[in-house]
């Protein structure tokens, strides 16, 4: 699934970064990796999403999350 697809409060792993090479590059530099794992901290449709990755709170444009393909634990 689409990281800009997982609801508030759902944790997950992130399974794989796509999308340009800068882009790439960028997100992965702030902790965003594959077998990383996440929380949504808030996903509402006009704004970027936010996340929790290694204890920080990251806003990620809707878009690019778009690039990120996820696994979501289901507890």
């Amino acid at each position: 699934m689409k990281l800009s697809e997982v609801k508030a409060g759902q944790r997950g792993t992130i399974l794989s970064v796509g999308g340009k090479e800068d882009f790439q590059r960028r997100i992965t530099a702030v902790g965003i990796i594959p077998g990383g794992a996440f929380e949504v901290v808030k996903n509402d449709r006009k704004y970027p999403v936010l996340l929790d990755v290694r204890s920080t709170v990251l806003a990620v444009n809707r878009k690019d999350c778009d690039a990120v393909l996820v696994e979501v634990n289901h507890e």
